[in-house]
């Protein structure tokens, strides 16, 4: 192991309980794409409750604790860092007019123009994310819910749950048409007990994040991942849902920010994308 350079703590859970937040597994093998565990010059503490995840950590340093406790007493412990702070993100690239189906990119953009600072972000979109976490950018803190992975359908309810524990903050849901699926009964939820939350749904009309997967592991042309036919719309709106097409980019503007400030009722947005290149 490396003795300068980068050193870094990570806090673990087993894998196997599913929870969407908090600690994570430190290595999850999912996919598995060949490379370094860790950049060069870094090393690992690991901190987990699970002792099978501890003997099969294949890098760094691994310690048997509670994790809320391993937590506090580190917090209490911890000095402020003399590094330099990293250099600031591109700014956001310029939004593009553009009619759909829409590239992720350009669509989460013009979201992430649409909604005010303070909005908490929610999402589960698959072949999506990495196109998230660039044009998406949370004002602050603790302001980005998004699932470690093992299990599919924690964004629909999780949104819902983080407007009912922020009343106070607009919350956007940023889904894939195949994530919701999982778990759209949520939207009976939001609708039946008036929640704002306001959802914005990538439809590619795939299950892209295989079609990905096949592409890494050098097994691509998979058969029955195209899932045509999906009317997120219309089954939106059968559980109560004010839901809308939005057909180009400022569409999608205009209904993002009516849908964050209708603080009565849940909104959908659907906007159809580009597939993946697979």
């Amino acid at each position: 192991m490396a003795s300068s350079g980068m050193r870094t703590l990570a806090l673990g859970l087993p894998q196997r309980t599913g929870l969407p937040h908090g600690p994570a597994p430190v290595f999850r093998y999912y996919p598995r794409v060949p490379g370094r565990y860790l950049p060069p010059g870094a090393s690992l503490i690991h901190i987990t409750n699970d002792p099978d995840e501890a003997a099969r950590a294949p890098v760094g340093d691994a310690i048997i604790a509670d994790l809320r406790s391993a937590a506090e007493a580190l917090l209490a412990a911890a000095k402020p860092s003399q590094r330099p702070a990293p250099p600031p993100r591109p700014p956001m690239p310029d939004i593009e007019h553009a009619v759909a189906p829409l590239k992720p990119q350009t669509l989460w953009t013009a979201v992430g123009r649409a909604a005010p600072p303070d909005t908490l972000w929610v999402s589960e979109a698959g072949s999506n994310e990495i196109a998230i976490t660039t044009a998406i950018r949370p004002a602050e803190g603790f302001s980005h819910l998004s699932a470690a992975g093992e299990g599919l359908g924690f964004g629909l309810p999780a949104a819902v749950g983080a407007q009912l524990a922020a009343p106070e903050r607009p919350v956007v849901a940023l889904m894939g048409d195949g994530s919701m699926h999982y778990a759209i009964t949520a939207l009976w939820t939001a609708a039946h007990y008036r929640i704002p939350v306001t959802i914005v749904v990538a439809s590619n009309a795939e299950y892209g994040i295989l079609k990905e997967f096949g592409r890494w592991e050098k097994t691509p042309g998979v058969p029955d991942l195209d899932l045509p036919g999906l009317n997120v719309v219309d089954t939106a709106a059968s559980y109560g849902v004010d839901a809308h097409e939005a057909h180009a980019t400022d569409e999608v503007i205009e209904l993002v920010k009516s849908g964050i400030a209708d603080r009565e009722r849940p909104t959908l947005i659907n906007a159809r994308t580009t597939p993946v290149d697979a």
